[in-house]
């Protein structure tokens, strides 16, 4: 017995406890991305249970590329590896863009396909989503007089593009590729209208975050200024933006081999809230 359409309430349920467990925002593109203009429909929205076990697998356009959302109680079964195979495939071929496959990382045998078994080569890492909790106690820090974070305004862009590239440098495939001044007069506008913030040390750009409703998107500090304790600093100011001006839970992301992020969070007592594994594949030529 393989995959099919949802048919009970109680079902779609235990997909989304499922989907839960990789993040917050995989949830809710799952169940349809309710009030944003970038979802464009469901390809497939599938179930599957045999005995006690179950999972769900959940193609879309979303943000203009495939987007592919899967997970499983315990692990895939192996009789449905060619069943997702196809279901892939099938999806591809439907919207033929970069796909972004997010999945639950310890589904063993669903990792070991989506890395060996496609018929395209598949690149990716695993990442927490950290939350700041409504209920918890969260340390408190008094901001130095020649420091201050104010929102972004545009005469701070040069610097804010070289701190980024150099600072975020080790989260990319080629660190000196430059991203950030590749794209600057699109950051130009994008940062005007974002909630985007600036860290100020005697009136030098040393730090920055940029929020998406109540998701820390980015956070940098600058490579000179690191290890001064500014990241507290800079990580408490949106933390209690966020809980002041959206009265909601901030979280972030942080990718598993960044071992020195995750513990810095970890010490700011923030919780992990859920763990993903992430897959790409580029457009097909």
């Amino acid at each position: 017995m393989g995959f099919r359409k949802f048919e009970l309430k109680m079902e779609e349920e235990k997909a989304e406890a499922l989907i839960e467990k990789i993040d917050c925002g995989e949830l809710w593109i799952f169940k349809g991305a309710s009030g944003s203009e970038d979802f464009a429909g469901f390809i497939d929205k599938l179930y599957y249970e045999e005995n006690d076990k179950y999972g769900t697998f959940c193609s879309c356009i979303f943000n203009g590329c495939l987007r592919i959302i899967t997970a499983f109680s315990e692990d895939m079964p192996l009789d449905l590896a060619d069943e997702i195979t196809e279901l892939i495939i099938k999806a591809r071929n439907t919207h033929n863009s970069f796909t972004n496959i997010w999945y639950y990382p310890e589904n063993d045998n669903l990792e070991h396909l989506l890395f060996n078994m496609l018929p395209w080569q598949a690149r990716g890492h695993k990442t927490y989503e950290l939350r700041y909790l409504v209920d918890a106690n969260y340390p408190s820090y008094i901001m130095p007089s020649n420091i201050k974070v104010i929102k972004y305004v545009s005469e701070y862009l040069d610097q804010a593009v070289t701190m980024l590239d150099k600072a975020l440098a080790h989260t990319f495939s080629n660190p000196d590729e430059g991203i950030y001044e590749k794209n600057k007069e699109l950051l130009r506008k994008r940062w005007e209208t974002e909630e985007c913030f600036i860290m100020l040390k005697d009136k030098e750009l040393v730090g920055m975050y940029i929020l998406k409703d109540t998701e820390i998107d980015i956070m940098a500090i600058d490579t000179a200024h690191q290890n001064r304790g500014l990241g507290k600093l800079l990580l408490s100011h949106a933390r209690d933006y966020i809980f002041k001006t959206k009265n909601k839970e901030p979280y972030l992301y942080c990718i598993s081999s960044n071992s020195k992020a995750l513990n810095f969070y970890l010490r700011e007592n923030m919780t992990i809230t859920g763990y993903s594994g992430y897959a790409c594949l580029e457009k097909i030529l």
